[in-house]
């Protein structure tokens, strides 16, 4: 059963923010929680029902390959945040990799070119989560304060000074996954250290970061790889430049 009020020091968000409105949207009832599997892509159910498919032309390869993405523009609620500026996410095969992990555990998502979906892969990370009904702990930029979501709805910090002396807050984080897409976040906040898992969205930093992440919190390094040529071609085709 859900409680109600607010994490210590945090504060409970209106129903009509749009943090609110995409945790209406998305949130799972108890029998909406099975995935749905949309070619190669495990979608929760909720989640499911924005995913749409594009099919590549024929190039030699049989059965041409399938591009899964959201219409952002056609369900604007799904564009919150850093989403706002884009008209479609295409749901990368690097989102759908980390996601299949089995067990899950903490990965930090990086690539040398811009532009090849980190951050909107930390989005789609939430709207993962979100479906299913887990508990995520969410930093959507630098400076931006910390998003915790639950059943109970969504509350907002707006620093990173969460204590541990407050057992709500402990009993919470050790229940949640933690999203990260700030570049300038470092190794050594208890909370994403004591989280179920974490994932990481940023640049590729220097090789002390990247030995703190695999040997502090046993993460896994996973490059994105660019863009391939089919998802070049939906992008084109669909009209929705990232």
């Amino acid at each position: 059963m859900a409680n109600n009020a607010p994490l210590p020091d945090f504060v409970r968000l209106g129903p009509t923010k749009p943090f609110s409105v995409l945790h209406k949207l998305l949130w799972p009832t108890s029998d909406q929680r099975d995935p749905i599997q949309l070619e190669d892509v495990s979608v929760p159910g909720r989640l499911a029902t924005f995913i749409r498919e594009w099919t590549a032309s024929p190039g030699g390869q049989d059965p041409p390959p399938k591009i899964c993405y959201i219409d952002l523009e056609k369900n604007p609620s799904l564009a919150v945040d850093q989403l706002a500026c884009l008209d479609v996410l295409i749901v990368r095969q690097d989102y759908v990799d980390v996601l299949a992990q089995n067990p899950p555990g903490r990965e930090y998502l990086t690539g040398e070119l811009d532009w090849i979906g980190k951050s909107v892969g930390a989005f789609y990370f939430l709207f993962h989560f979100f479906a299913c009904g887990q508990p995520v702990f969410f930093t959507p930029n630098t400076n931006a304060g910390i998003y915790y979501f639950s059943e109970s709805g969504v509350d907002f910090l707006q620093n990173e000074g969460m204590t541990m002396d407050r057992r709500p807050i402990t009993d919470a984080v050790r229940g949640s996954w933690t999203i990260i897409n700030d570049p300038t976040w470092k190794p050594g906040s208890w909370w994403v250290e004591a989280a179920l898992g974490g994932i990481w969205t940023a640049p590729p930093e220097d090789a002390w970061l990247l030995w703190q992440l695999t040997k502090q919190l046993v993460a896994d390094i996973r490059e994105m790889k660019p863009w391939s040529p089919e998802e070049t071609v939906a992008l084109k085709m669909l009209k929705r430049p990232l």
